[in-house]
C-alpha cells in the first residue's frame, strides 16, 4: 500500500469512523489490481434570459484581460504538450482523441495570447461521453482543468460561464456537471455559478473505462443503475 492511500485511509477513519475505514480500505484494494472507484456529485442549472448580465460580464473580464476563448482539437494538445507535461497526462490525451471521435463533443481553451490559462469540455449528446445520452434541452459540462500557475483568479468561474453562454446560443436550456466529491474548490466554483447539487454518482473504471455507474438522488432517467458497455 501507497503512503499516500494509507493517509487516505486513516483520514476516513477519523471523519467518518468504521464504515469510513472499510470503504476507503476496499477501493484501495480494488485499485491494486487495476480498479477504480469514483464518487461525485451530480449538479445542475437552468439557462434562460436572466443570465444575459452574466454572459455580458464575461466577455468584459475577457477584454479586460486580453484573453481569449478559442476551440480546441486533439492536434492543439498534442502541440501544447511539451508546454505542459504535468496537466497534458496520457489520459487526458486519450479523452481528447475519444471525444473527436463523437461529433457534438468539444474542448475550448482560455487564452492569454498564446498561453494556454485553462480549457473545458463540452457535450451535446453525451453524458460522460460514452454513457447515457443527455435530455434534449441540455449540456454536459465535463473535464475542466486550471494551469496550476494560474489557479486563485476566477479562471475555472469564467470557463464554467462561456461554456454555459454557448450552450444558451445553442438552444440549450439546462446544463449538468460532474464534481469529485473531495474537490471542495471546484464544487465551490460550480455553486457560485449557479449549479446546485442533486445527486451522488458512483463510477466503477477498469483501465479508465467505465464498467458501471449507480446514482442516488432525483433520478437522471427513470433508472438509478446505468450500465455501461
Amino acid at each position: 500500500m501507497s503512503q499516500y492511500s494509507f493517509r487516505k485511509i486513516c483520514s476516513a477513519l477519523r471523519r467518518y469512523g468504521a464504515a469510513g475505514f472499510m470503504v476507503c480500505g476496499a477501493v484501495s484494494v480494488l485499485q491494486r489490481f487495476g480498479w477504480n472507484v469514483k464518487a461525485m456529485w451530480m449538479c445542475d442549472r437552468q439557462l434562460g434570459e436572466s443570465d444575459r448580465s452574466t454572459f455580458e460580464a464575461a466577455h468584459c473580464r475577457l477584454a479586460d484581460e486580453g484573453w481569449s476563448l478559442r476551440p480546441l482539437r486533439y492536434a492543439d494538445f498534442r502541440r501544447l504538450r511539451p508546454l505542459h507535461p504535468d496537466l497534458l497526462d496520457s489520459h487526458l490525451m486519450l479523452q481528447l482523441a475519444e471525444a473527436e471521435l463523437h461529433q457534438g463533443n468539444e474542448f475550448v481553451g482560455l487564452f492569454d495570447n498564446e498561453k494556454l490559462l485553462g480549457f473545458g469540455g463540452i457535450s451535446f449528446i453525451h453524458f460522460e461521453i460514452s454513457a447515457e445520452p443527455l435530455p434534449p434541452d441540455a449540456v454536459y459540462l465535463w473535464d475542466d482543468f486550471v494551469c496550476p500557475a494560474h489557479r486563485g483568479r476566477k479562471i475555472h468561474n469564467l470557463l464554467i460561464t462561456l461554456r454555459c453562454e454557448i450552450a444558451a446560443e445553442r438552444g440549450r436550456n439546462r446544463a449538468l456537471a460532474l464534481v469529485h466529491t473531495f474537490n471542495k474548490a471546484s464544487r465551490k466554483n460550480f455553486e457560485e455559478e449557479g449549479f446546485r447539487r442533486f445527486a451522488l454518482w458512483l463510477r466503477l473504471e477498469r483501465k479508465f473505462q467505465c464498467v458501471a455507474a449507480w446514482q442516488w438522488g432525483r433520478p437522471f432517467r427513470k433508472h438509478r443503475i446505468v450500465k455501461l458497455q
